[in-house]
């Protein structure tokens, strides 16, 4: 799309959460997965910009990342819904799911995962907790079978 090409390992500046990054991966022509703050984003080409090292874009840089996201709605929730998935199914969606939600600016993300046997219920929490993004969880206080995540 643009004229620079970007390499796997190369800082870059991703414009939509004004952050810099490194390319994990090349997943398709101008589409690549981009490690930002401990979490990989899928990230189209046309919002990435080469990382500047120049001390004056820096500080521009700086501040332009004190800018706050607009708070969304409470009905402006994600949600995902993991009944009938196994563990390492759910931790795959579940792991999609964060990115998007991060991504897209949601403050907190609901996930049904249901009562059962509480498998995937204990492999999510131990998941959750390895995640820099995630500020906490908890239980829905009226259904066990929902965690609610904020970010």
């Amino acid at each position: 799309m643009g004229t620079k090409e970007f390499r796997m390992g190369e800082v870059v500046l991703v414009k939509t959460l004004r952050k810099k990054g490194t390319i994990t991966a090349v997943l398709k022509p101008g589409l690549f997965e981009v490690l930002v703050g401990g979490f990989r984003a899928r990230v189209k080409e046309s919002d990435l910009k080469a990382a500047v090292q120049d001390k004056e874009l820096t500080t521009n840089q700086e501040q332009k990342s004190q800018y706050t996201r607009p708070k969304l709605s409470p009905s402006a929730d994600l949600s995902i819904d993991l009944h009938g998935l196994r563990v390492a199914e759910a931790l795959a969606e579940v792991e999609k799911t964060i990115d998007r939600a991060i991504m897209e600016g949601y403050e907190r993300l609901k996930i049904v995962h249901g009562i059962g046997q509480g498998k995937v219920r204990s492999g999510l929490h131990s998941y959750l907790k390895t995640i820099a993004a995630v500020k906490h969880f908890e239980l829905d206080q009226h259904n066990q079978g929902v965690t609610w995540v904020y970010f």
